[in-house]
């Protein structure tokens, strides 16, 4: 992120309002809405007293991590940046007995039934399961119930806390909503972004209509912002997007000798590999989006065309100092020499540059429980049992794949784990489309759309 931002009016109005209170923003898909936003809390940490702070809030851990990696490049002071898990079980559950100087860690293999089972989980085995049914969330459940027991927390909360900002804000279930109510009710502000067009998680009890309810909400119906403008997509994507229809033909012009815009093929994925070596795409990303990977997996490794996704162990982590490390130790492992100073700066910055490259370098030449153990001396954060499971989640073809990103010339990952991101031209599987009169294929379907810079392809 360029420190050169020259905001739109629409943007300005919400980086400088009248007056610092809890605002709703809607954004439209490539709106600039996280550049806004972190200029927003930027602007408003001017005027807090020394302990006070702003969290911004996200859905994801990678989202979490961009929004972090731009407020860094900033230099931006009293930002905390976080999931809406990792805030409730550092600065809610933290007050609780069973989670009070404990390091646990989420596993998602480990599903549970009950409250009550969780619970048990939680204390006999130090991690963090989830619940079998995807509408449930027991984390939140047990912060709500600690917030009620001990009211204390919240007068934590609020001294802490000016203000709680909370991206991606329409994937919100209704537990997340009952928190957000909470943080009002002792006058923390809040201010809610998002798209209720990109509600893609309404398995997991996400409602586009309960976000449009919060319009008329006490505390936000006085101060609502829209971000109109999509930056990212060529005007026939966006009107592809818009028209919530997967198209019969193509929809392009030609600007500098190059064709813009939205195309229907028969092509197979070999096919449009070739089409995209020309010369014309160099250095250029293409993305297979699919709504699932499984049933396309082996079209996808017979063209060799690698899957993406976040590692598992780092989205295991509950701490985002441990999330923070593990992320930026892989990026290292697998990224040029001029990382290491980055790491280093960030995590090991009480040691001489001489030992602390000498250790990380280590690190790199021989990845093994010894080198990391001996990282590991300087933070105490992770558990000697796991350091064998780190490693070897770091070594493994897709981590590789996730830190080699640029790297790669052709990408496929499913549609869920690319919301936030964006590539030039992105494929997408038309019968992924096929039941586009319910609502929740729709959402999936803009959100596909609007990855897509200058080219969009139907196949």
């Amino acid at each position: 992120m360029s420190n050169k931002f020259h905001p739109t009016d629409e943007q300005k109005a919400i980086i400088e309002p009248e007056a610092w209170q809890s605002s709703l923003v809607i954004a439209k898909a490539g709106s600039g809405k996280t550049t806004t936003i972190i200029h927003r809390a930027i602007k408003q940490t001017e005027s807090l007293e020394s302990w006070e702070s702003i969290a911004i809030i996200s859905f994801t851990n990678k989202s979490s991590k961009d929004i972090s990696n731009k407020i860094k490049i900033l230099r931006a002071k009293s930002i905390i940046t976080m999931t809406f898990h990792s805030f409730l079980l550092q600065h809610v559950l933290a007050f609780s007995k069973i989670f009070k100087g404990k390091e646990v860690s989420f596993d998602f293999s480990k599903k549970v039934n009950s409250f009550q089972e969780w619970l048990q989980v939680v204390k006999e085995e130090n991690i963090i399961p989830v619940a079998s049914n995807s509408y449930n969330d027991y984390l939140f459940e047990c912060a709500i119930l600690l917030i009620k027991i001990k009211p204390y927390i919240l007068k934590y909360l609020k001294t802490k806390f000016v203000a709680v900002y909370i991206d991606e804000a329409q994937d919100n279930n209704m537990l997340q909503y009952e928190i957000v109510d909470i943080l009002l009710s002792v006058g923390i502000q809040v201010v809610m972004i998002g798209d209720p067009e990109q509600t893609i998680y309404q398995f997991r009890g996400a409602n586009a209509d309960t976000f449009n309810e919060l319009k008329n909400h006490e505390s936000f119906k006085n101060s609502i912002y829209i971000l109109t403008n999509n930056f990212r997509c060529h005007e026939l994507i966006n009107k592809c997007a818009d028209s919530y229809q997967v198209p019969m033909n193509h929809d392009y012009v030609q600007e500098n000798n190059k064709n813009y815009g939205v195309f229907r093929t028969s092509m197979s994925i070999r096919d449009i590999k070739l089409a995209f070596e020309k010369e014309e795409y160099e250095g250029e990303k293409i993305c297979f989006l699919f709504r699932s990977i499984g049933r396309n997996a082996e079209w996808l490794e017979i063209n060799d065309i690698p899957v993406i996704q976040y590692p598992a162990i780092i989205q295991r982590q509950s701490l985002q100092s441990s999330i923070a490390i593990l992320d930026s130790l892989f990026e290292t492992y697998y990224g040029d020499s001029y990382l290491e100073l980055t790491f280093i700066d960030k995590f090991l910055p009480n040691m001489r540059m001489a030992n602390a490259s000498l250790l990380i370098r280590n690190f790199k030449d021989d990845p093994s429980v010894v080198s990391f153990e001996a990282l590991n001396t300087h933070w105490n954060i992770f558990k000697s049992e796991d350091y064998n499971v780190i490693i070897n989640q770091m070594l493994l073809d897709s981590t590789k794949r996730f830190y080699n990103l640029s790297s790669n010339k052709f990408i496929a990952m499913t549609i869920h784990s690319a919301k936030g991101l964006e590539f030039e031209n992105v494929i997408l599987n038309s019968p992924d489309f096929k039941d586009l009169q319910y609502d929740d294929v729709r959402k999936l379907f803009y959100v596909a759309c609007t990855r897509a810079e200058k080219v969009l392809i139907f196949m």
